[in-house]
Order: C-alpha cells, then sequence, then structure tokens
C-alpha cells in the first residue's frame, strides 16, 4: 500500500537525514548513545537528541528540528489524514460489529489524528539515528502501555516514558539497538499549583449545584429535538435563554466514561498485523496506533455504547462545540452522523480559519456538515456572533498595568499534531522572546504584570527576567480577560483566543510573534498587515517594548486614532463579528431542527 504523498515523505525524510549530517557534522562522533525522550544519560556520556529537547541541553547532541522547514508541515498533515483514511478503512471490519465505517470515523479520527502525528514525527528521529549513527545503542522504555481512555492514548504522546515506549517500537522496527540504559530523573519545575481561597471554593460548589439544577431543567424536552454538545463560551444564562427560545433544544455536556474490563494486547497486535502488507512507513505508524487504541473502543465499547444512549439518548440534529478526544460524546456523534442527522460544528479556539495548517479545521469543516465561526466565510460555514465574545465587548475599563498573556507553559515539546504554530523545541522561543521583551522595557517594567498559563504543569519553567513579574493579581480579577479589562495595555505574545478577546474588550494592545513559526492563510493577512502598519503588531520584541514605552502615558489616545480603530475593525471583522448572538443561534438551531 502507497499513499498519497508518500514520495514526498521520504524526499523530505532524505533531505533531513543530510541536513543533519550537515549541521552537527563532527558533533555526531562523540555520540556514545542515543535518548528517545528528553533526559540525559545518568553517567553523563553524550547521546543523541530529539527536536523536542532544547538546544544545547546538557550531555545531549539535539539534532537540528526538522520543522524549521515549514513549508514541509502542510505535507506531512495531509499524509496523517490520508494515513488515518487508510487506517480506518481497515479497522472498520476487523473491529466487528454493525458500526459502518462513518460511525468509527466519528468516534476514533480525533485520536487516530494524534497519536499518528506523534508517530510519523518520532519515526522521522529514528530514522535519522538509524541513517547517522547505526551503531548506537538506544536507550529504550517499557512497551507502550494500553491506555484507558483516548485522553491516556494522547498522554502517552506528551511525556518522557510514553515516548520512550512510543520511540522504542519505532526504533526496533528500523532495526536500532534497544538498550536497557539508566537516565536522569525529570527535574522539578519552578511553577507551584494554585489554590483556590475559602471564598473560591464556595464559589465553585455553588456554580456546581446550580449546574445540576441547570441539567435538569434543560433534559426536559418538548417538541422535535436538537441537541447542543458541549457548549464553550455560553454561560448558564444564555442556555436558558437559548432553551426557551428553541423548541425542542436538549444542552447537554461532557460525561466521563468508566473503565470496567480488563485490558489486553493480544487483540491490538493483531489489528496491529493488519497493516504488515503495507510499506514500511504505514505499517509501523498503522501499528503504533493499534497499540494505542483505548479500552472505550475495543473492551469497554458495549459499556460506551450503553453510556452514550443512557446520556445522550437516540440520534437528533446536532451542534458540537470542542469536538475531540472525548469518547462518551464521540459515540453519540458517530451514532447521530450513522443516523443521517444534521451535524454542525463550532468554533472554540483564535485560530480556526486563519492558521496556514490547523489539524481541528479537517476534523469539524467536513463535507456535509456546516460549521460554525466567529467571522470567517467559505463553502459550508455560517458566520455567527460567539456569546462569549458578545459579552466581553467594549468592556474595558483602564488601569495602570500592562499585563502580558503567556503562552503555554511549558510548550509542548513533542509534536502531536502538524500546524502552522511552533513545534517542537520551537516553542523555547517563546519564553526566549517574552524574556527579551521584560528585558527591553524600560519606562513601563514597573508597571509589568504577566497573567501566567492557568495550568500547573510539571517542569514549568521561565526566563528569569519573567519569572521575576509579579502575576499573582487578587482572587476576584484571576482570569485574562478581567485583567485586561482593567489594564492599561495588554501584551499578547501569540495570534490566538487571547489576541481576539483584547481586539473584542478594547483594551489597547501591543502584539508580537515571529511570523515564520505562527503562520496565517493567505485570505487572513489583510488584518493582521493593517495591525502591523497600526504600530499594534510587531515582529521583534525590542519594538514591542519600545511601543509599549512610547504609548503607555497617552494609551486611551494612540488607541482611539483613526488607523488604529480602523485596523481594530478589519480585525474584528474577520475574526469576531457583532451582532446579535442569541437571534443568530436560535435561528440556526431551529434550521438544524427542522
Amino acid at each position: 500500500m502507497t499513499l498519497p504523498g508518500s514520495a514526498a515523505i521520504s524526499a523530505f525524510e532524505d533531505a533531513y537525514v543530510e541536513r543533519a549530517r550537515r549541521e552537527l557534522g563532527d558533533r555526531l562522533a562523540p555520540a556514545e548513545a542515543a535518548v528517545l525522550d528528553r533526559q540525559p544519560l545518568a553517567d553523563g556520556r553524550p547521546a543523541l537528541a530529539g527536536w523536542w529537547c532544547r538546544p544545547g541541553a546538557e550531555g545531549l547532541i539535539v539534532l537540528p528540528n526538522p520543522w524549521d522547514d515549514r513549508g514541509a508541515i502542510a505535507g506531512h498533515d495531509e499524509y496523517c489524514w490520508a494515513l488515518s483514511e487508510h487506517v480506518l478503512d481497515r479497522l472498520t471490519p476487523a473491529l466487528g460489529g454493525t458500526h459502518s465505517r462513518v460511525y468509527w470515523d466519528f468516534v476514533l479520527r480525533p485520536v487516530l489524528l494524534l497519536v499518528l502525528a506523534a508517530a510519523l514525527d518520532r519515526r522521522l528521529y529514528c530514522l535519522a539515528l538509524a541513517r547517522l549513527r547505526p551503531d548506537l545503542p538506544v536507550a529504550g522504555g517499557a512497551p507502550l502501555p494500553v491506555p484507558v481512555t483516548m485522553a491516556e492514548a494522547i498522554g502517552i504522546g506528551r511525556s518522557d516514558a510514553g515516548n520512550r515506549a512510543l520511540g522504542s517500537l519505532l526504533a526496533s522496527r528500523l532495526g536500532l539497538a534497544l538498550e536497557p540504559l539508566d537516565q536522569r530523573s525529570s527535574p522539578p519545575g519552578d511553577e507551584q499549583p494554585l489554590r483556590s481561597s475559602l471564598p473560591g471554593r464556595a464559589l465553585i460548589a455553588l456554580g456546581l449545584a446550580a449546574e445540576i439544577v441547570l441539567r435538569r431543567l434543560l433534559s426536559l424536552r418538548r417538541g422535535r429535538r436538537v441537541v447542543l454538545l458541549r457548549s464553550p463560551g455560553i454561560s448558564r444564562l444564555d442556555r436558558l435563554r437559548l432553551w426557551a427560545r428553541v423548541r425542542g433544544l436538549q444542552i447537554v455536556t461532557a460525561v466521563a466514561h468508566p473503565a470496567t474490563g480488563a485490558a489486553g494486547t493480544d487483540t491490538r497486535q493483531e489489528l496491529a498485523e493488519l497493516f504488515e502488507g503495507d510499506e514500511e512507513r504505514v505499517a509501523s505508524l498503522a501499528a503504533a496506533a493499534c497499540l494505542l487504541l483505548p479500552r472505550t473502543v475495543l473492551e469497554d465499547h458495549a459499556a460506551l455504547c450503553s453510556l452514550s444512549a443512557e446520556t445522550y439518548a437516540a440520534p437528533a440534529p446536532l451542534l458540537v462545540g470542542n469536538y475531540g478526544a472525548h469518547e462518551v460524546e464521540n459515540e453519540f456523534i458517530a451514532r447521530c452522523a450513522d443516523a443521517g442527522k444534521r451535524l454542525a460544528f463550532t468554533q472554540h479556539g483564535g485560530t480556526y480559519l486563519q492558521a496556514r495548517v490547523n489539524t481541528q479545521e479537517r476534523l469539524e469543516c467536513r463535507p456535509g456538515s456546516t460549521f460554525v465561526s466567529w467571522g470567517g466565510t467559505g463553502e459550508d460555514i455560517r458566520a455567527l456572533p460567539s456569546p462569549r465574545l458578545e459579552r466581553l465587548r467594549d468592556t474595558h475599563r483602564g488601569g495602570e498595568r500592562v499585563v502580558i498573556l503567556e503562552w503555554i507553559v511549558p510548550p509542548e515539546p513533542y509534536v502531536l499534531r502538524f500546524a502552522s504554530t511552533p513545534l517542537g523545541n520551537q516553542g523555547y522561543r517563546q519564553d526566549s522572546a517574552l524574556g527579551e521583551f521584560v528585558r527591553s522595557a524600560d519606562r513601563t517594567r514597573p508597571q509589568l504584570f504577566l497573567k501566567r498559563f492557568p495550568a500547573f504543569l510539571e517542569g514549568a519553567s521561565r526566563d528569569p527576567e519573567v519569572a521575576a513579574l509579579p502575576h499573582r493579581p487578587p482572587a476576584t480579577r484571576r482570569t485574562a480577560v478581567r485583567l485586561m479589562q482593567t489594564a492599561r495595555l495588554a501584551v499578547i505574545p501569540y495570534p490566538d483566543t487571547a489576541l481576539i478577546e483584547a481586539m473584542v474588550i478594547g483594551v489597547p494592545v501591543v502584539a508580537f510573534w515571529d511570523p515564520g513559526l505562527w503562520e496565517v492563510r493567505d485570505d487572513a493577512r489583510v488584518p493582521f498587515d493593517a495591525l502591523r502598519e497600526a504600530g499594534v503588531l510587531h515582529e521583534d520584541p525590542r519594538t514591542a517594548a519600545a511601543q509599549v514605552d512610547r504609548v503607555y502615558e497617552r494609551a486611551g489616545e494612540w488607541w482611539s486614532a483613526a488607523d488604529v480603530q480602523a485596523a481594530r475593525s478589519a480585525f474584528l471583522q474577520r475574526f469576531a463579528i457583532p451582532g446579535d448572538w442569541l437571534s443568530g443561534w436560535s435561528r440556526f438551531l431551529g434550521e438544524l431542527s427542522e
């Protein structure tokens, strides 16, 4: 079996190996082993490592990042999609039962795309080892564990232990020698998890109680059903208002899938063997995907179907928010699609219809379905105002702080999807750029305030200048939105949801990022070009810092200037259209139910 795009992938692999040989040169010779994760050898011997490690990491000789070639990202995303098609074609009859290819597509595709992208990226590293230093022992790991859920399957691709296991499978298929070499433990991060105050915990408890009451109310069905499944950005009051307007509307949220049966590897090995007649790359990647199929779709599939039927009842027209690796939801979506019900998906992030390559768009902008966008246009795309953004529109009140919104910390070092964002160790450049911005700020340095990435992630570390910034606001103003509403200026170092929120709120914005790592589609360039010409958007963190110093004292006056407001207006018209969201959503849900 030869997939479309296979020749281009092979040519890229050949070119990458030669690039690595050329760039590493004499540094290849001292390596005494290779590692499959980010941890050096315990005895200090130099080891080759992949592009998920920081360049110059102690004890590691890091291969160059292949995704510096940004032109290759789209082709690899296309290849992963074609490979997922092939895997689904083979798995559908093998999984048994009466479920169709359409059914398994909606159940499995989100996790397959991520697992296959991770395996394709790690296989490239193993292939480079096999061609550059085939003599080296490779620090192997335990066999791939059987994940209970889709989230666990994806988590394997995010962890060092999981990548040792995944890399070991791929390395062994390429003939590399795996050995049980001792490696150092992961260093602790410098961050502590945030803890809610007593009043905060009380508010959470009240919110949970209100949610239970609301769910019971919204579960009352009348008339022809249409289901709003997972609704990010829609408040409890919004849900009540929609429910009152749309006859037969049912609004439901996610439920967890409890594990019931014991997992076994024999079935997964049998599924992996379905691909042994294919070319080596396809067979290796498909085998990894089969071994990472969660219990929810094999041993627990009957229980999954029962829970889905109990929670969501019979198939109905459906509007889905945040489609992904949520197996109970996916089973219901799959039943709706299999029954021929109308499907629509809603935007839940800022890079939709903006980034040059966005895997999630393929999942949700599907033929035969409708995509509800905050402002983008195109075939089968319906532009509707966002309920959440409409609540935020022009709510800026002003203040003294310069609030900096941090990107993911630590960044995802292991590639899980091919996208027009920083990939691998390119993510560490975000932290370096933010540090350069802070060091370059002069008059406004005392006003800088860091809104840290909200999740607590093991191994989080920052540029010392960034880490030293004030970052703990009062409990009532912890969210990024509240901080921006009461800021003098907002500094946004990446083009995602936070930038759109800031523009909607109306806080004066200075933004900066490397356009070579955050690539936008051709049809989205004009609004960004206008922001650049108005002095809002910069490529260099030092010029962004100079702009913050320059406009801080007259931020409101600068932001009100005609050219800046024209740029803001053009940006919002493309990425966050204004309007009566309730009428638009009610009308659309009514159309779905007809």
